[in-house]
């Protein structure tokens, strides 16, 4: 997978290439200690401190996705919301019209950004 993602680049943008290679190599840095403990028959405060390492690891892993997506998200509904203040410049909309459009633009983003975050 990790050769797959080097070579293609199947996403669009570097940020979401870039951060892809870096989960598949935290992966294979959090399989290799798992590894070493079944095959060592380590005793079990050794396990317990690799196993603290991991979910350090890990959360580190997702603290940095994070810090990448966030800005990501903030950025693009930036950019739809500023295309639909252009577009409703060109038109005429009643009070019913823009209230109803406020609360879909909203569902929408909040289901965006949970699909996304997903």
């Amino acid at each position: 997978m990790l050769a797959y993602l080097l070579l293609v680049k199947p996403f669009k943008s570097d940020t979401n290439n870039v951060m892809n290679v870096y989960n598949e190599l935290v992966i294979m840095v959090c399989f290799l200690p798992v590894l070493a403990m079944n095959l060592l028959n380590l005793a079990e405060s050794a396990r317990n401190i690799w196993g603290w390492i991991l979910i350090g690891l890990v959360l580190i892993s997702l603290l940095s996705i994070w810090a990448t997506t966030i800005p990501d998200m903030i950025s693009t509904a930036w950019n739809y919301f500023k295309s639909r203040k252009e577009d409703r410049s060109n038109e005429t909309l009643r009070t019913e019209e823009v209230k109803f459009s406020v609360k879909a633009v909203s569902n929408t983003m909040v289901i965006a950004c949970l699909l996304y975050t997903s």
